[in-house]
């Protein structure tokens, strides 16, 4: 229970993947910079040494990361908290390192977040008012949500590995406690909800 190493990035970090002996972090910049002085990138670590040994630029606010079943490293961009520029999905090879296909949202005045991966590994799923879905092979943004919005303040999203349910969480009003509104996995119609704390963001499925 003691701490054996750090990394130094100096900047400020927010998702983390691994693949082989390297962990891909996404590099947001100094927090107190505006999106045009940033520069967003993805560090890569060898787990072996602890150091970064190569970097990936990206757009504004690499947010998300998950891997699909081709071990494609999936990164959503927000394009910046004053949109600064329209978001974006990138699809990176982690053995070349390179940018393989960017899909660009239709406009800067939106900010998807909360990227994460069904069962199967083919199918991504975002927040953006609504809810998205979208396949891996897709080369641009499903014109409307998988799942309507309905004017709630979507704030955790994710998928339980078992049975493909889909769980998003209303923040409301960030003061009361939210809810948990969970979904079936094939068709997006409702199933339940549960009342949460304050502010409920991310979700952990136990066997």
């Amino acid at each position: 229970l003691s701490i054996t190493g750090s990394i130094p990035v100096n900047c400020w970090t927010e998702g983390m993947i691994r693949y082989n002996d390297y962990v891909f972090v996404s590099k947001i910049g100094h927090y107190l910079l505006s999106s045009h002085n940033r520069n967003p990138k993805l560090l890569v670590i060898d787990t072996k040494t602890n150091q970064v040994i190569d970097s990936i630029t990206t757009g504004k606010e690499p947010i998300s990361m998950v891997m699909d079943r081709f071990s494609r490293i999936w990164v959503l961009c927000t394009g910046g908290y004053d949109h600064f520029e329209v978001p974006s999905l990138l699809m990176i090879n982690p053995e070349t390192r390179m940018i393989e296909k960017t899909i660009v949202f239709p406009n800067s005045a939106t900010t998807p977040s909360r990227l994460c991966m069904n069962t199967r590994k083919d199918s991504l799923y975002f927040l953006n008012g609504g809810i998205y879905r979208m396949s891996i092979y897709d080369v641009s943004i499903p014109a409307m949500p998988f799942i309507a919005g309905d004017h709630r303040v979507l704030y955790g999203l994710e998928i339980d590995p078992e049975t493909g349910d889909i769980f998003v969480s209303d923040a409301i009003d960030y003061v009361q406690d939210g809810f948990i509104y969970r979904y079936k996995r094939k068709d997006g119609s409702f199933v339940t909800k549960y009342r949460a704390g304050r502010i409920p963001a991310s979700f952990c499925f136990v066997e």
